[in-house]
């Protein structure tokens, strides 16, 4: 239990005892907090004020967060309840029109438009500023506000609320900005699906609740008995981080290719996970012989050799890793965080038009050789050979954390590598996220990434002068 002795706390958006607002003000009394509470309108306000009787609160106040007199006067009484200090503010406040709430987006009207940005976004914005000069009293102080997935993502039936998350986030990171100085931090905090009076509004919920129940990597409590996080066991925990850690959490359902009348909703991790012998990775390890696949752990040579009977051989991609993991893994795949080093040879559509295909080649050779031995040390996948350009991923999911350094090393090594067999050579990176698998149809199946993030880093390698390596 963390401590909050001594903590004085304004709670904006409690509604009744399912609201999210009401389950963080619980944590923060338990701790040792004196919160004050607001209400919306009198029809809220008796449940309301027994709540916030039963932490001992000592304000309860009605706040309209779309009036600007209002808000002022709230953090006035506030100032006057606290001494002039505050430390903490939970932002629990949106709203949208439940007509906005099903159908399409596109047939939102102006007026309820900016009915939700105000009420869901701007409020923050205003309760920020009413709150500085409490929590710069106090020396500092610490910002809450709630947000979803459906700021980031299309979730069907969000709608507008979806664009008012993302204005939100983005509120958010900016008043963090402003008011870090001043030792006031800003936070958002995405719970996930739970059964609000708020969520009742949104077309679908219940689908979207039993998606997010049944794919959660982390599971919940929330109303449906599920263990909490901290009960799994250890073992069990380090599994699900290692799998999960590096994936960007999918509420809804992944559409994927449809084989045999199935759809293949498989994620990066499931491709991984795809293959028995992937499962029994930490049995395999023990047979003796190097190298052995970095992802299932595969031997390649001495008793490794039979499973290449079952199709486990070196991978195109990179020797390092096997081809069941890569080339032979269904199609599917995940947005993930991944870096993209692409590298050119500079000037070689001229020198082919003056040499025949073959000095051509002989020509891009040396640059071949320095492309796969930097990948591969490097644990890059080697995405393309392309006439004179080379396209290396470098994913955090199979690397670790340091696959940013690697991918700077990488550009490095090739672009001295190359120069020093007189070949000039461009390079340009970039890090972010990107839609990583097998993507195809049928046996036209390739493991790549698509996403702005790859366009970036070719854009980069395309400004790039000779031995240089821009990054982003």
């Amino acid at each position: 239990m963390a401590d909050f002795t001594g903590k004085r706390g304004l709670v904006l958006g409690v509604a009744n005892r399912r609201s999210i607002a009401w389950a963080i003000a619980q944590k923060l009394a338990a701790g040792g907090a004196t919160l004050a509470f607001t209400y919306q309108g009198e029809r809220i306000e008796k449940s309301v004020r027994e709540l916030a009787e039963s932490v001992s609160s000592p304000l309860l106040t009605e706040c309209d967060v779309r009036s600007d007199e209002g808000v002022e006067r709230v953090f006035s009484e506030v100032g006057d309840a606290f001494g002039g200090e505050l430390d903490l503010l939970v932002h629990s406040v949106a709203f949208a029109d439940a007509r906005d709430l099903e159908g399409r987006f596109t047939d939102t009207p102006r007026d309820r438009f900016w009915l939700a940005l105000d009420v869901s976004a701007y409020s923050l914005v205003s309760a920020a500023r009413a709150a500085e000069p409490l929590m710069e009293a106090a020396g500092g102080g610490s910002i809450l506000t709630m947000t979803y997935l459906g700021g980031e993502r299309a979730v069907p039936h969000y709608n507008v609320m979806g664009v008012a998350k993302a204005a939100l986030d983005a509120s958010m990171r900016y008043l963090a900005w402003d008011l870090g100085r001043k030792n006031i931090r800003v936070n958002a905090v995405s719970a996930g699906p739970v059964r609000t009076l708020a969520a009742r509004s949104i077309a679908g919920f219940p689908t979207m609740e039993a998606i997010v129940e049944e794919r959660a990597p982390l599971p919940s409590d929330f109303g449906g008995g599920r263990r909490r996080r901290c009960d799994l066991p250890p073992l069990r925990r380090c599994a699900e981080r290692d799998r999960h850690n590096s994936l960007r959490r999918l509420g809804l359902p992944r559409y994927g290719h449809v084989r045999n009348g199935a759809a293949a909703t498989l994620s990066l991790s499931e491709l991984m996970s795809s293959s028995w012998l992937y499962r029994m990775r930490g049995v395999v390890r023990f047979i003796p012989r190097s190298p052995r696949c970095k992802l299932c752990n595969v031997p390649f040579a001495g008793p490794g050799r039979v499973f290449r009977l079952a199709g486990f051989g070196q991978s195109r991609k990179n020797p390092n890793m096997c081809t069941a993991c890569f080339e032979r893994a269904p199609v599917g795949g995940e947005e993930i965080e991944v870096g993209v080093l692409f590298a050119d040879v500079r000037g070689y559509t001229a020198l082919v038009e003056s040499a025949s295909p073959e000095e051509a080649a002989t020509l891009l050779a040396p640059f071949y050789r320095a492309a796969r031995d930097v990948l591969m040390r490097k644990d890059a996948v080697i995405d393309k050979l392309v006439g004179d350009e080379v396209m290396g991923l470098f994913i955090p999911l199979f690397i670790g954390e340091d696959a940013i350094r690697k991918m700077v090393e990488a550009g490095i090594e090739l672009l001295e590598q190359t120069a020093a067999v007189g070949l000039e050579v461009g390079a340009g990176a970039d890090f972010g996220v990107a839609y990583v698998g097998n993507v195809g149809e049928e046996e036209v199946e390739d493991f790549t990434a698509l996403g702005d993030v790859v366009n970036t880093a070719a854009r980069l390698q395309a400004q790039a002068q000779p031995a240089q390596l821009i990054l982003s």
